[in-house]
């Protein structure tokens, strides 16, 4: 946030981050870095003359969905004919700028009515809510 304090005697500045950034300092605090959330921030100028409190609000959200990565995988039916797959197997290294919650799969259970190639996706959803896919190939061995 561009902000601009002038007075004959310059002022001192002062501020304070309240909410999901918390902190104080001399000056206006721009160029901190402001954690996801709500932050108010009080801007302080004080000289011999006069006081200015300047408060505002700074809101950061997290809008950027997960980078969600497949690879294919081949699994073999067992004695009874079945056959079962993880998340983790058919993720490939998907990411997010905040973190992960959850990586789920569509399709982790598969028996003989699957043999061949079956397109699963890995759904892959962030600690704030947004989230992405990913398609594979889960080929089924008899």
């Amino acid at each position: 946030y561009p902000l601009s304090v002038n007075g004959i005697p310059a002022p001192t500045l002062s501020h304070t981050f309240s909410g999901a950034t918390t902190g104080s300092g001399s000056g206006t605090g721009t160029g901190k870095t402001f954690t996801i959330g709500t932050t108010r921030v009080t801007v302080t100028a004080v000289n011999p003359c006069n006081t200015v409190v300047y408060e505002f609000d700074v809101i950061v959200r997290d809008i950027t969905a997960p980078t969600a990565i497949a690879q294919n995988q081949t699994i073999y039916l067992n004695a009874n004919g079945t056959a079962s797959i993880t998340a983790a197997q058919v993720n490939n290294g998907s990411s997010d700028n905040c973190g992960i919650a959850t990586i789920v799969l569509d399709k982790t259970d598969f028996n003989c009515s699957n043999v061949g190639a079956n397109t699963v996706t890995l759904t892959v959803t962030d600690v704030n809510g947004n989230n992405s896919t990913a398609t594979a190939t889960v080929t089924v061995v008899d």
